[in-house]
Formats: structure tokens, sequence, C-alpha cells
């Protein structure tokens, strides 16, 4: 087990929608929150280096009450999730979880993936696009851990929609993206 990662689970716990940034204590947030691309390119150029990609779990899974409202699901959904950490030099940067309906299109988009970065299959295929601009959000388990939130939809063959949770970690809050 990692000792740099927060005791609680940050992915699966409660949220709360975060529409005023606490701009004192986290000088650096609604920069990264608002990151316009990649944040996994975003990264790389802010810390010199391709972040590693670390697969904590991956597959079946239920959305939470926020993450089914987010896609337009009922509270309990079954979804097929994948949780990462992104690391640079070793150290945990961000935590992050996607989800997608089970059986959606998008399902073998995302299982496919591996280690490789969610960037690989969202910026490289012009019929992804953000569903809304990303939503800053606090974990409710007490440790008040930042991040960002944002809904795609996939236009191919057939449509489907992917959650994107990231939260970003100490290391990464105290430097403002390039």
């Amino acid at each position: 087990m990692h000792t740099d990662l927060p005791a609680q689970n940050p992915l699966r716990s409660p949220l709360r929608l975060q529409f005023q940034l606490d701009r004192e204590r986290l000088p650096n947030l609604s920069a990264w929150v608002n990151v316009p691309g990649s944040m996994t390119r975003a990264i790389a150029t802010t810390c010199g280096q391709q972040p590693d990609v670390d697969v904590r779990y991956e597959g079946p899974g239920r959305a939470s009450s926020w993450e089914a409202r987010l896609i337009d699901n009922p509270p309990g959904c079954r979804v097929h999730s994948r949780e990462i950490t992104l690391r640079v030099d070793g150290n945990a940067v961000l935590l992050a979880r996607s989800i997608t309906p089970s059986g959606s299109a998008v399902e073998p988009l995302l299982r496919g993936l591996g280690s490789r970065p969610l960037a690989e299959l969202l910026f490289a295929d012009p019929r992804w696009r953000r569903h809304q601009a990303p939503l800053a959000v606090y974990g409710n388990d007490g440790d008040q851990l930042p991040g960002r939130v944002c809904a795609w939809t996939y236009a191919g063959r057939r449509a489907g929609v992917l959650l994107v949770a990231e939260y970003f970690l100490p290391p990464l809050l105290a430097l403002p993206p390039r």
C-alpha cells in the first residue's frame, strides 16, 4: 500500500459540487479545475515528465447517487469503472475514477486502455465531446480532497457517456499548471 495516498478512498466517497473555490487555501485549484485539454498533458508539462498511470481498479461497479445523476441514470446503476493514480517520480499527484454504464458503447473503449492515459482515448478521437465544462468538487469524507468532474459524450455508431472525476493531491496543488 502506498503511504502517499489518502487513508480513505475519495474515488468512492460522496461528493458535493463546490462553486466557491477556496482561493486563499488552494490558490492553484481554480487553474487545475479549468485545464482545458488533457490533464495528463498538463501534468507532464508542469512536472517536466510524463506521469505513470497506476491502475488501482478496473471492472464492474455501481454508480453513486451523484455519479448516476450526472450520467442521467438511476442511483446504483451498474457501471464499468476505472480507478487510477497518476504518479510523477513515483509520487502520487492525481487520483481519478472514470465510469460508464455497463454494456454501453464506451465500456470496451475504456476497458481497452490498460495502463495508457484516458487522454489517449478522449483527445485522439473527434467523436468525443465534453458534455459540460468541468465542475469543482470536494469529497465529503472529512479530508476535503479537491478535484473536478466532467461528463463526456461519445458519438460513435452507438452513442455513450463517460464520467471522469479527478482529485488533485497536495504535490500537484502546490504547482500552478503551465
